[in-house]
């Protein structure tokens, strides 16, 4: 996160780079909370279920408050800001891989969570040990998806002091292999299986065991 501020700042109002500043602060926010809610004086059930809800309730719905649309955008128009506070939700859950990982555990719960995020999950969706989505309510997996071990998913890009943001697309009975690479606007077709270590770039289509095509820049 610390490049994206890095090469956007030169082009960045006072007020923007303050706004940031104060929302970067969210993920510190978060973990004083939680550290707060194990000395708060009730039982401790009514601690735990403060703690989870906390953790797991609260990021989700905060994030979706400044919900951006697909689409590419200057680093001064609102919709960075919100994608930008969105970003900071997901901080602590990028930097601590084991929260979502325990979710994983308990079948669907994870794929419900990312629905809370606005992500469109499917039923049956299996998520391989150490899936990464670094965007959690910008994906779009149909029914009956295996995503194996270590892949990762991001659907934003940042470069040339634009920031790109597009919906990735896993359609029904796709098996996306171990450790590949998804990029904002990727679309892996129905009943598809990718190989290991793929890198898709972004707006690229897998279809028919190959990338097909360029998808249209505007894509979502």
């Amino acid at each position: 996160m610390s490049s994206v501020t890095e090469q956007a700042a030169p082009s960045l109002s006072t007020s923007r780079r303050l706004a940031m500043l104060v929302i970067g602060y969210v993920p510190l926010f978060q973990v004083i909370i939680s550290i707060a809610l194990f000395f708060t004086p009730v039982p401790l059930l009514h601690r735990a279920l403060a703690f989870v809800a906390w953790l797991y309730l609260v990021p989700p719905l905060c994030s979706r408050m400044a919900a951006v649309a697909p689409g590419t955008y200057t680093a001064n128009e609102p919709p960075f800001l919100g994608w930008w506070w969105s970003q900071q939700w997901q901080t602590l859950f990028n930097r601590l891989p084991l929260l979502e990982e325990v979710l994983r555990i308990l079948p669907s719960v994870y794929s419900l969570w990312l629905r809370l995020w606005g992500s469109r999950i499917g039923s049956l969706v299996y998520w391989g040990p150490g899936v990464s989505i670094v965007d959690r309510g910008l994906i779009d997996v149909g029914d009956s998806v295996v995503f194996g071990a270590g892949v990762r998913i991001g659907a934003h890009l940042f470069a040339n002091d634009e920031l790109l943001i597009a919906r990735v697309k896993v359609e029904s009975r796709a098996v996306v292999g171990a450790y590949s690479i998804l990029a904002p606007g990727v679309v892996i077709g129905e009943g598809e299986s990718t190989p290991a270590a793929l890198l898709l770039p972004p707006h690229s289509e897998w279809r028919g065991e190959q990338r097909v095509k360029r998808r249209s820049k505007n894509a979502v």
